[in-house]
C-alpha cells in the first residue's frame, strides 16, 4: 500500500526533473548557437 503511494510521487518527481532539464537545455541551446554565430 505504501509503495503504491510512493511510486506515483517518485514518477512525478522524475518527470518534473526531466521537464526542468529539457527546458534548461532548450533555453541554453539558442544562447550557444548565438555565441557560435557571433
Amino acid at each position: 500500500m505504501r509503495a503504491g503511494v510512493l511510486n506515483p510521487s517518485l514518477l512525478f518527481m522524475t518527470l518534473s526533473l526531466h521537464i526542468i532539464i529539457a527546458g534548461f537545455l532548450l533555453l541554453k541551446i539558442p544562447g550557444l548557437v548565438a555565441i557560435v554565430a557571433i
